[in-house]
Parts: C-alpha cells; sequence; structure tokens
C-alpha cells in the first residue's frame, strides 16, 4: 500500500498543513517540527515527487473564526466586522459555532489546521486553553477576541469588562439602591470573572455590603436569566434592583418579571449588559452597558491582517492587547429608589 502524506503526518504527530509546508520549504515551521516531519518522511521513505501530487497551495486566504454562541446578536456583530474587513482583502472566513463546548472547539481547530487554514480569531469557550497550543505549534496567526483564556497575553481583542460591570452597578447605587442583586456569567470565563469584580469594586467603594444571596452565576443563556431572576425575587429579602451581565440573560429576567407582573422600574431596577435591538423596541426601554461588538470584530479582522502579511506569524516579539471601553446607555428601566 503506498505510503500517503496523511501517514506521514499520523507518525509525526502533526497536521497534513504542516507536512505540506515542510515539503514546500516554508519558513513558517518551528525548527523542531520540520526535523521531526523529516526524520518520518525519510524513516517511510516518503518520495517529494509524490508528495508535491498531493498538495495545496500553501496559502488559502481562508481565516478561521470560532465563536461560542452563533444565536447571540453580540457575537454575530462581532463576526460582521471581521468579514467586512477580510472580505476588502479577498480573504474568506470559515465559520464555527462551538456552542460553548470545549470538544467541538477542538474539533473545528483539528479541522480547519488541516484544510490550511491562514489565522485563527477565536472567542473561547472557556479560560482553558491548552489546546490553543495545536496552532502555535503549527505557527498559524493566532488572535483570541472578546475572552482571553489564561496564559495567553498577546494578540488579544478585549472589552473592559470591570468597567462595565463598575458603571453598571455604580449607576444604580447613585439611584439610591443598596439591595443591588446580580445575574453573572460563568466564572471560569474571563468576562464573567471581571464582570463581577466591577459589581463587586462598586459596592465596596460604597460601603455596601456584598452579601452572597443577591449574587447569581448563570450560564449566559436565556433560561439562566430566567431562573435566577425568580431567585432572586422569592428572597425573604428581595433586592431593589438587578444588573445582569449579558443580553441574552437580560431577556430572560425581563420575561420572568413580565410573568410574575413585577413592573420595571416601578417595582424593580433593571440593567443588563450587551445591547441587543430588543432592548430598543420593549417597554421600558434597557438601560444597558453596550460593548463595541462590531468594531470589536474590525479591530480583530485588522490585527489578523498585520499578522498574515509578517514574515513572524506569531509576532513572538511584541505584545498587543487591545481594550475597547464600553458604553452606558440610558434607558428607562431604571428608577431613583424611594427612601
Amino acid at each position: 500500500m503506498a505510503i500517503t502524506i496523511k501517514d506521514v503526518a499520523k507518525k509525526a504527530n502533526t497536521s497534513v498543513a504542516t507536512v505540506s509546508r515542510v515539503m514546500n520549504n516554508s519558513t513558517n515551521v518551528s525548527p523542531d517540527l520540520k526535523k521531526r516531519v523529516q526524520k518520518v518522511i525519510k524513516e517511510l521513505n516518503y518520495q517529494p515527487n509524490e508528495v508535491a501530487k498531493s498538495l495545496k497551495k500553501e496559502k488559502t486566504n481562508m481565516v478561521g473564526v470560532l465563536i461560542s454562541d452563533i444565536t447571540n446578536p453580540f457575537f454575530s456583530s462581532i463576526v460582521k466586522g471581521i468579514e467586512d474587513v477580510l472580505d476588502k482583502e479577498n480573504y474568506t472566513v470559515i465559520l464555527g459555532n462551538t456552542a460553548e463546548s470545549v470538544d467541538i472547539e477542538k474539533k473545528y481547530i483539528n479541522k480547519l489546521i488541516n484544510k490550511q487554514i491562514d489565522g485563527f480569531i477565536i472567542s473561547s469557550t472557556s479560560d482553558y486553553g491548552e489546546h490553543f497550543s495545536t496552532i502555535i505549534n503549527e505557527n498559524i496567526p493566532l488572535l483570541f477576541v472578546n475572552r482571553r483564556p489564561k496564559g495567553f497575553e498577546n494578540n488579544l481583542i478585549l472589552t473592559d469588562n470591570f468597567k462595565g460591570g463598575y458603571i453598571a452597578t455604580k449607576h444604580l447605587i447613585e439611584l439610591g439602591h443598596k439591595r443591588i442583586g446580580a445575574i453573572l456569567g460563568p466564572q471560569n470565563l474571563n468576562t464573567g470573572i471581571e464582570r463581577r469584580r466591577g459589581y463587586e469594586a462598586a459596592l465596596k467603594e460604597n460601603n455596601i455590603e456584598i452579601k452572597e444571596k443577591y449574587i447569581k452565576i448563570g450560564d449566559f443563556k436565556r433560561q439562566s436569566g430566567y431562573n435566577l431572576s425568580k431567585e432572586l425575587i422569592n428572597n425573604d429579602d428581595p433586592p431593589t434592583s438587578i444588573f445582569v451581565s449579558n443580553n441574552e440573560m437580560t431577556l430572560g429576567v425581563v420575561e420572568a418579571l413580565n410573568k410574575l407582573n413585577i413592573s420595571i422600574p416601578r417595582d424593580i431596577s433593571l440593567v443588563g449588559f450587551d445591547y441587543s435591538e430588543w432592548m430598543r423596541v420593549v417597554n421600558p426601554r434597557i438601560t444597558c452597558i453596550v460593548q463595541q461588538a462590531y468594531q470589536m470584530g474590525e479591530e480583530a479582522a485588522k490585527r489578523m491582517l498585520y499578522l498574515l502579511n509578517r514574515e513572524d506569524k506569531l509576532c513572538s516579539d511584541e505584545k498587543y492587547k487591545k481594550i475597547l471601553s464600553p458604553e452606558f446607555l440610558d434607558g428607562n428601566s431604571t428608577r431613583y429608589l424611594d427612601s
């Protein structure tokens, strides 16, 4: 049976794309990895002329974009910003919805590497990030948008989540609220962690006790907002206001409060995080912290183009982190608390 390029990749514990790069004498392969592949080629007696027949061109003009929830308008806006920039430079976006699953994320990464993807823009599913080393080992440009896995400090496009959580909570405090509930995101994500830190910092600064009974941890999904708001309302000393740390959970909160015939803001004030079109058309309009999602996508795409045009694709000699400031959008879902 003839030896194939897949056999070489399997034995060398790398991808078909990497074998292709080695056979093309690409500089975009680390010396150690190149030696390993060449050793396997020799051991298997894999002939260069046969390899050439199987190789695809090195550059595909494709960028893989992996996001955790395509149904969330926030992520859709990020993707739109990426596409609008890359399309002008004749790059195609290959979109993968990881559905908040690390296993799905890993599968997409492996599939796209084998398709010789030129670069990756990823909003990770968790702070766990060991599997991203596969991309780095292949010397493929990697950029993180919105979320930052632990251990990665380069090529980041993020929101100042601490500031957003702080501003939202401070707004409620300035309206006289002290019993401020919080429905927060997963605490294995920097977005969930930093928004909580902002919430707690505002309380501490104003000498308001942080009470665990007012803090609920959700999963950034609509149903968790719905369920957790009911838990807050059923508290023996319910909050007079709620900060909700993403748009999907905010929608769930609004649904729950409507079902319970609790008026916003007469009975309870509400501040959300992330803007969605539904917030503009509901009554009352939702006061929220707005992330610059489309701009985040644009910045990510511009940075990716920079990486793709450099000889050192990983830019190991520099550190790049862009933090976008969130904006406060005042609706009419909050009010001064009666004394």
